[in-house]
């Protein structure tokens, strides 16, 4: 059996988002995870079964976030790549910083068979140059067009149940925590829904942004 991203990330105790970066030199990756990698790469005896030549064409699909310090991304992306892998595919990781790619960026990536296809949860800007978008897109958690299919939370009513649950615990002062300020396009109705159900009951808010580079984890 060939050798998956997945083991040599397990081998090198490192993430699959990490060993993505190294193989496709796209992105930082410390020289400690780097040397890691690439002793697990030579033990396991791991090939790419994608290598560019003049007869063979990369399956290669790039996933693009704004950001991948919050913790959410980077485990969707561990996900995503082990799901994509299973299928045959190998992915790419494409950080944007919340930076608006014109669509026809990708096609042209597509049209050079650089990618085959395109996940994102980043804002995409679509011109009329760009025509019928022949490059297979899905889009997480954002509309940017009809043309692209959308895999989406109903965020408002799911916020709603959140702040009747809060309500439930007879609290009168509520803190809400959102991500940040650059990007309020996924949490804007997250917000809503609560703010709805609380301005209806007369609870004080307080609403407070901190993006998660900013924030602390504990384990």
């Amino acid at each position: 059996m060939a050798v998956t991203i997945k083991e040599i990330a397990k081998k090198a105790g490192v993430s699959i988002a990490t060993v993505s970066r190294y193989l496709n030199q796209n992105g930082y990756v410390g020289i400690d995870s780097a040397l890691k990698i690439k002793e697990a790469i030579k033990k396991l005896g791991y090939k790419p079964k994608n290598a560019i030549s003049a007869k063979t064409e990369l399956n290669l699909i790039e996933i693009n976030f704004s950001q991948i310090n919050n913790p959410f991304y980077s485990e969707l992306y561990e996900y995503l790549a082990t799901i994509l892998q299973d299928k045959g595919y190998d992915c790419i990781l494409h950080l944007d910083h919340y930076q608006e790619q014109d669509m026809q960026y990708y096609l042209d990536k597509y049209k050079q068979k650089k990618i085959v296809g395109l996940l994102t949860s980043s804002p995409i800007q679509i011109s009329k140059k760009s025509g019928k978008l022949n490059l297979p897109v899905v889009s997480f958690d954002r509309v940017i067009s009809p043309q692209i299919p959308t895999v989406q939370s109903n965020n408002y009513d799911a916020e709603m149940q959140i702040a009747k649950s809060v309500l439930k615990q007879k609290k009168k002062k509520v803190i809400i925590i959102a991500g940040s300020k650059e990007d309020y396009y996924p949490i804007s109705d997250r917000i809503k829904g609560m703010m709805c159900v609380f301005n209806t009951f007369d609870v004080k808010l307080d609403l407070r942004s901190i993006s998660a580079r900013e924030s602390i984890i504990a384990s």
